[in-house]
Order: structure tokens, then C-alpha cells, then sequence
């Protein structure tokens, strides 16, 4: 009998972190659509949108450079509905609360959004670019054919309008 009581107990217990955990991902998928980066997530996103041009933009919470640009971007968008973007937090999962935050308060809900999967920083800096060592706000500008262009530092609306006009 106690042993019975042990197993449901145990099996409560497991069925209730698997549910918590479901329900954590169903959230963050859910709540501004943000996605887990990993290391193959360049690729994929690369090849999503190998149809058109977008623009690749890297950020995180502890760049003050980078809550100006994306505000700016945030305003920019709203009025420049064709443009394609992908926002990347290079902040740890661990701290989506505050990304969600802070993508509310610079307006950029309704984009698609993704934060790098752990504390490994540096790994998932490298798939993205071999000769980029984390330095933000940077951005990558990429064609239909998927020509690369850098960008370091805050966007501005001239550097994007030279972008638009390919």
C-alpha cells in the first residue's frame, strides 16, 4: 500500500512538471511568438526567408544603444509595414521576462522575435558569424539571395532607406 501510495505520488509529481513545463512553452511561444535560439537557428531563419530581403537585428537588455534603436525601429516599422525584420535577444532564456518587457515597451509585438537558448553566449554568437565577437547593437542586412551586409551600431532610417532601395 505504501508503495502504491509512492508511485502515485511520484507520478503526480512527474506529470505535473511535465504539465508546468508544457504550459512555460506554450507561453513562450504564445506571448510575442518569442522563439528558443539555438545553433541551428540561423540557418533556419536564413532559410524561411530566402524569398525576400530582411534585416537580422541582434540585441540585448543591457545595451542601452540597443533600447534607442529599437525603439526608433519600433516608430519605423509602423510605418514602413513591407519591411521584413527578425529581432534576436542575445539575452540568456533566463531572462525572458524582461526581454518580453522590454519588446512591449519599444512596440515591437507584433514582429518575429527570438532569444538565445542559454548562458553559452558565445557559441550561438559564432553560428551566427565566425568573426563576430558580441559587440551590439549589430545588424545584418541580407538579400533575396541572401548577400550578406554587417552593420554595427544603431540603424538609422537613412541606412535603412539605402537597404529598401536594394
Amino acid at each position: 500500500m505504501k508503495l502504491n501510495n509512492l508511485l502515485t505520488i511520484k507520478s503526480l509529481l512527474i506529470g505535473g512538471i511535465l504539465f508546468s513545463s508544457l504550459l512555460c512553452y506554450a507561453a513562450l511561444q504564445a506571448e510575442e511568438q518569442i522563439k528558443v535560439f539555438d545553433q541551428k537557428s540561423y540557418q533556419k531563419i536564413i532559410g524561411e526567408k530566402s524569398h525576400k530581403p530582411f534585416i537580422l537585428v541582434l540585441w540585448s537588455i543591457d545595451c542601452p544603444p540597443c533600447y534607442e534603436e529599437l525603439k526608433f525601429l519600433g516608430q519605423y516599422l509602423k510605418q514602413h509595414k513591407n519591411t521584413t525584420m527578425v529581432f534576436v535577444s542575445t539575452d540568456p532564456l533566463s531572462e525572458l521576462n524582461k526581454v518580453q518587457a522590454f519588446i512591449r515597451e519599444v512596440q515591437l509585438e507584433n514582429q518575429e522575435h527570438w532569444i538565445y537558448a542559454s548562458e553559452s553566449r558565445r557559441k550561438l554568437d559564432y553560428s551566427i558569424d565566425p568573426h563576430w565577437y558580441g559587440e551590439l547593437p549589430r545588424s545584418y542586412f541580407f538579400t533575396p539571395g541572401h548577400k550578406r551586409k554587417i552593420y554595427n551600431g544603431q540603424l538609422t532610417e537613412p541606412e535603412l532607406e539605402k537597404f529598401a532601395k536594394g
